[in-house]
């Protein structure tokens, strides 16, 4: 990462009062973001402590971080025993952490056959090895996924527009881009297509219905059961199909994780449309993400302007659900805004919305 124009890694080596032992630098997240602060780390046991205080966080780190500790361990004592106690410290500290763990057994596996004498260098040097591979594995997942995000990018955005009642305006400009808009629609496609070349049959317009397990005579040896799935179509036709497993994409009805009290949420609806629009009235929009707060644009809510494409601007409001109040419909709050903004005319490409 860059920080102050410097480039930083989360763990480093550091040179420990000289005669070839090493600290190991690392950068105190317990404070982020408000405070950027490293820690030295000069022992096996403050290095145990950085992981389960989690000084230091995630799995490539915390890997590394371990192994760095038996670094740290071998220096002060290359013995058999030590290396033991140190293996079996700085695992105890997530023990359920995977790359922790693969770390640790990686080290011990390259200096358990060396001199006591050879140990802390050839710890030290696999240590590095880890981290330089965790650096080329994080970096070969950014470029792949930024070949993907750049085909899903309608448009780049560098400031914020506030409107406020009375049309009441703050705005905010860098002179940058600082963030993306996504098109949607270009994502469910990559989506689909991905599916369809791993071998995914695709129902374009069918809902799932009723979906339960069930365990035929062939599956009673094996153990396995399937689902049942039942499906409507789009023409009203219906059809039962058996997988081995479902995913529940159905949007906000679908259960949720633990399963919370239903008063314990809140519930709003929102809907949103995508216009073609001439470049009159896309400029004004370009560039910006534009909200318009307060009940004399929507009630109980808020609308918005995101640009998409050149010519395309994207449209919506959104309001809390409150059945002790009288709230009006949404499409014509959608529509209001519509006109208030001087893009009536302007051809819808898509409408979409629901419950959130």
């Amino acid at each position: 990462m860059n920080i102050d124009g410097k480039a930083w890694r989360t763990i480093w080596l550091e040179a420990d009062g000289g005669l070839g032992s090493y600290a190991i630098g690392v950068i105190d997240q317990t404070l982020l973001p408000h405070q950027f602060t490293t820690r030295t780390l000069r022992s096996c046991a403050e290095a145990a402590d950085a992981i389960s205080t989690m000084v230091v966080r995630g799995a490539p780190l915390i890997g590394v971080t371990g192994a760095y500790g038996l670094m740290l361990a071998l220096q002060a004592d290359p013995g058999d025993t030590s290396l033991a106690a140190a293996f079996e410290q700085l695992n105890a500290t997530r023990p359920t952490a995977i790359n922790l763990r693969w770390a640790l057994e990686r080290v011990r596996a390259k200096v358990q056959p060396l001199a006591p004498a050879e140990r802390a260098e050839a710890a030290k040097a696999e240590a590095a090895a880890i981290a330089d591979e965790d650096v080329a594995m994080c970096e070969a997942i950014g470029n792949h996924g930024l070949a993907i995000f750049q085909q899903l990018v309608a448009a780049r955005w560098s400031g914020w527009q506030l409107v406020g009642p009375d049309d009441h305006q703050r705005r905010w400009r860098a002179a940058e881009p600082q963030g993306a808009v996504l098109d949607f629609g270009a994502l469910r496609q990559w989506l689909a297509d991905e599916a369809i070349a791993a071998g995914v049959r695709l129902l374009l317009g069918w809902q799932a219905r009723s979906c339960q397990t069930s365990c035929q005579d062939s599956c009673q040896k094996s153990g396995a059961s399937t689902v049942e799935t039942s499906l409507l179509g789009p023409g009203g036709q219906r059809r039962c199909l058996r997988s081995a497993w479902v995913v529940d994409a159905s949007g906000e009805s679908r259960s949720l994780l633990g399963k919370p009290p239903q008063q314990s949420l809140v519930s709003g609806v929102g809907v949103e449309c995508l216009l073609a629009v001439n470049d009159d009235q896309w400029r004004p929009w370009s560039d910006q993400l534009s909200f318009f707060l307060g009940s004399s644009w929507v009630q109980q809510g808020y609308g918005w302007i995101f640009p998409m494409a050149p010519g395309q601007l994207k449209l919506g409001v959104c309001r809390l659900l409150d059945p002790g109040c009288k709230q009006p419909a949404l499409a014509a709050e959608l529509q209001r805004l519509i006109q208030r903004t001087e893009l009536s005319g302007a051809l819808v490409l898509d409408r979409h919305g629901g419950r959130i």
